[in-house]
């Protein structure tokens, strides 16, 4: 069974090519939650991504490890986090404001208003979402 960790990159399989996702954060305290950076770029059947697949325009999903677990979605390298990708961490769940899993207090107006809202998306979503991403 494979766990993914923050700095993995992932081809997850679609119709033609794979999306391209990296996990920025992998949760100790919300059990199982990942956050990636779904780019919208797609990788072409049977190539090995290089840094710059890794680039340019993308969406944050919060997901499950299930995929990973499974062999569904398969890590084909990694790259260390960076700070701004920590900072993209910050968000509200349950009234708190989060950065990775440090809880740093309750929310203002202004972050409920600001800040996203920690949404864990199933799997089969975030797939469509990579459908969408172009060659």
């Amino acid at each position: 069974m494979v766990k993914s960790n923050a700095g993995d990159l992932l081809a997850i399989p679609l119709g033609e090519g794979a999306g391209l996702a990296k996990v920025i954060f992998a949760s100790s305290y919300f059990k199982d939650v990942i956050l990636l950076k779904l780019y919208r770029k797609r990788l072409p059947d049977g190539r090995e991504p290089d840094p710059d697949d890794f680039a340019g325009e993308f969406d944050l999903y919060y997901t499950a490890q299930n995929p990973i677990r499974k062999g569904h979605w398969l890590i084909v390298g990694s790259e260390p986090v960076s700070a701004a990708e920590v900072g993209l961490t910050k968000r509200t769940s349950g009234g708190e404001v989060w950065i990775e899993d440090r809880h740093l207090g309750p929310a203002s107006a202004n972050d409920l208003a600001e800040l996203p809202e920690m949404l864990v998306h199933g799997f089969k979503l975030v797939e469509k979402y990579a459908s969408r991403s172009r060659a």
